[in-house]
């Protein structure tokens, strides 16, 4: 199954593998499981984004937070366009993404 940002999904490729797709009213939200060592390279995002570590651990860097260490139960906010990169550590890393809904303007 292809990811719906375009991001491969195959176990055997070079990125890190997405699961568990959902959508719903509140956004979208997909798991990330990275082997030891393994990039996601430099991608922004229309919306904004929560990341939550659920294992192992990793790096994400981003204007808004640096070079932040990721282990389970920290969580990153980055904005909306937000050039990022996502690493898995030494014992690999799984994230769950949120990517949020787009705030509605009032005018």
């Amino acid at each position: 199954m292809s990811h719906p940002y375009g991001l491969p999904s195959s176990a055997g490729s070079n990125r890190p593998v997405i699961s568990d797709v959902e959508a719903g009213p509140e956004g979208r939200w997909f798991t990330v499981t990275f082997k030891a060592g393994q990039l996601l390279p430099s991608h922004r995002n229309a919306n904004a984004i929560d990341i939550l570590a659920l294992e192992g651990d990793g790096v994400v860097t981003a204007p808004s937070c640096g070079r932040h260490r990721l282990v389970a139960g920290h969580t990153v906010r980055l904005s909306p366009h937000e050039l990022h990169d996502v690493a898995g550590g030494p014992d690999g890393l799984r994230i769950r993404v949120h990517l949020l809904v787009a705030p509605v303007e009032v005018r």
